[in-house]
């Protein structure tokens, strides 16, 4: 009878809802392809476009070059490591561990112990409601930079809530700081919010004499400081900060918390709690509501229309906080924590399933398109392939017009002279013997007309043509600057749409280009111009060196 009973005790249903859990999501990611991020950490920078990094001094090297050109990331410098040293393999492995840990940080934060009815709760929300699990937990990009990101910092602090009524020790103190600088560099999305939190804790708690906590929120602040000190960062904080009206901002981040549940329900439990305090208690000063404030000012001063990611610390905190109250309700009643928690697992059966099913579609989808890059020839140019929008699924992006910094990842992974993948229009043209065919020239004027001297234009198509020497071509070059003239905005075109929902035009649309080559002639095909574009700026090579050539649009004569 001892024996039977042991077996619905709490603490191992705890245990057996986490590893079951933890099966289950280390067959996702068995399932989970690479994505174009994911191949890229395979390549290195060398004086002829992408090189294979075939070791670790190699791969070091691309560190540095990843450091000064991308971002000082802990996550990406881990997604690195994972990709070229140690495979998708260990990634699998290493991937469900954090999960597994993210679900028992999480429950600790809630329930100060192990709670089967707030694992059980824990798994139905990342079932159903954390923001795209495909992106921010099985992609190893993603997982990184979200997962592991949130994972590390909430560890983190959870053990320094734990010691908090212990004095610090020398030996604790030195495995706190690498512990502490790492979490604190792993990506600023969690960083930047958490830090000020620590700080707004230490100060409205005035606990000025906890060394420990002075301890962290200092190496935290190393981690942080070493991301901003990345070269890179400031050029993709000019893309990233977005900015807008601030009506713009404050409505963007709330039609996202709406969108995600959970961080709306939060803001409005957190509003009516204050006024039912015989219920709930609500602590302003704690680590999750202060984080899920400074996360939440983050988000509104990104303003970012197209990644919904972004969203997925601030979620989890949300969580944490909801679940509080909700525990706090229930704490005592453990014949309904009991029953809750049957419940709870049981409502997890279904979505599992669904994602399960997703994940494997996209499988089966992933390995149709390789087959047919595969099957083709060195020119390997192929239509557009689009997946069903799903969130467990974390696409590869196989439309060289929006993603064409995936063009040259793809032509060295899959070993082919070129590789392209065309929306209808451009395929169409890519077909006729003449990529030219139909058509017309137009007058520019042109900085170096002995490098792009032409432009083609086709009537009611979506793209335009400029014919330029192979030698000419930059390889790394995605972006071109497309300026509109004063006051016209291309609503149709994704770029500048972004920029409207954004509140602001920016001085420069940056707008994605490629190369093709076409029966042995070398083309760039671009944005279409219209009688709305004054200047175009093109990157390309000079005499072996990176350049620029500024081309003045007039359309509204055709020679």
């Amino acid at each position: 009878m001892d024996k039977n009973r042991s077996l619905i005790h709490p603490g191992f249903i705890y245990f057996a809802l986490l590893i079951v859990a933890g099966i289950v999501f280390f067959i996702f990611n068995l399932n989970t392809t690479l994505k174009g991020d994911d191949l890229g950490f395979l390549y290195t920078s060398s004086g002829e476009g992408l090189k294979r990094i075939e070791s670790l001094p190699e791969c070091l090297n691309a560190l540095g070059l990843q450091y000064h050109d991308t971002n000082g990331r802990m996550a990406d410098i881990m997604a690195r490591l994972l990709c070229c040293i140690t495979g998708k393999g260990i990634f699998n492995v290493l991937n469900t561990l954090v999960f597994m840990l993210l679900l028992h940080v999480t429950t600790r934060w809630i329930a100060r112990k192990n709670s089967p009815f707030v694992i059980a709760l824990t798994l139905l929300f990342v079932l159903v409601l954390i923001p795209f699990p495909g992106e921010t937990m099985l992609w190893i990009s993603g997982a990184t930079n979200y997962m592991w990101n949130a994972t590390f910092t909430l560890a983190l602090l959870l053990f320094v809530r734990h010691q908090a009524s212990k004095p610090l020790s020398w030996k604790e103190g030195i495995l706190l700081v690498p512990a502490a600088v790492i979490a604190g560099q792993m990506g600023e999305i969690v960083s930047l919010p958490t830090l000020a939190a620590l700080f707004f804790y230490i100060v409205l708690n005035k606990r000025f004499t906890d060394a420990r906590l002075w301890l962290v929120m200092l190496a935290y602040a190393v981690g942080v400081a070493i991301i901003l000190a990345s070269p890179a960062i400031w050029d993709r904080a000019g893309t990233d900060l977005h900015g807008g009206s601030p009506i713009a901002m404050l409505t963007g981040t709330a039609k996202r918390y709406a969108h995600f549940v959970v961080p709306a329900l939060a803001i409005v439990a957190l509003v009516v709690a204050p006024f039912i305090k015989k219920w709930f208690k609500t602590d302003f000063r704690s680590i999750p509501v202060l984080t899920f404030i400074f996360s939440t000012l983050l988000l509104i001063a990104l303003n970012d229309p197209r990644k919904d990611r972004i969203y997925f610390y601030a979620a989890i905190v949300a969580f944490i906080i909801l679940a509080q109250y909700l525990y706090q309700w229930l704490q005592g009643h453990n014949k309904v924590l009991a029953i809750g928690t049957a419940l709870l697992t049981l409502a997890c059966i279904f979505p599992a399933y669904k994602a399960h099913s997703a994940i494997r579609n996209y499988l089966a989808f992933h390995n149709q398109v390789e087959h047919d890059i595969n099957a083709a020839g060195p020119d390997c140019v192929l239509r557009t392939y689009l997946f069903p929008l799903n969130r467990w699924v974390a696409v590869a992006h196989y439309d060289s017009e929006s993603f064409t910094s995936y063009n040259s990842i793809y032509r060295q992974y899959y070993n082919k002279k070129q590789i392209l993948f065309l929306r209808d229009e451009a395929y169409e043209q890519y077909q006729k013997p003449d990529f030219l065919e139909g058509a017309e020239p137009a007058r520019i004027s042109s900085s170096a007309p002995d490098i792009i001297g032409q432009l083609y234009v086709l009537p009611n198509r979506s793209f335009s043509i400029i014919p330029i020497k192979q030698e000419n071509v930059l390889p790394a070059a995605v972006f071109m600057n497309f300026d509109l003239r004063q006051g016209d905005n291309r609503l149709t075109r994704g770029t500048a749409k972004q920029y409207n929902l954004q509140g602001a035009l920016k001085e420069h649309n940056r707008m994605s280009f490629f190369a093709i080559t076409h029966n042995g002639s070398t083309y760039l095909v671009i944005p279409a111009v219209e009688d709305d574009v004054s200047t175009l700026s093109i990157p390309v090579i000079d005499n072996g060196k990176q350049a620029s050539v500024t081309i003045q649009c007039n359309l509204d004569t055709i020679p």
